[in-house]
């Protein structure tokens, strides 16, 4: 594996690619396979931006239950 692969391997990894779909994504590289690569990264954005919005889901719901434990005290 030369340079660019081992940094692709690892940008792969930090975008949160299975060791398999990774593996995948390098044969189709390699073969110049630029649909099938262009569809492997629609897919993982797609689960990325999925799981960004359930972390905001999560975050508005603790901050409502913080505003909501605190507004007693703002009255007093």
């Amino acid at each position: 594996m030369d340079g660019s692969e081992a940094a692709l391997r690892c940008s792969l990894r930090d975008c949160g690619f299975p060791e398999e779909a990774a593996a995948q994504y390098l044969a189709w590289a390699r073969q110049g396979n630029t649909g099938a690569l262009l569809g492997l990264l629609y897919r993982q954005r797609k689960a990325a931006m999925e799981e960004l919005h359930g972390a905001q889901r999560r975050v508005d719901i603790l901050d409502y239950m913080i505003r909501s434990l605190r507004e007693p005290e703002r009255r007093q």
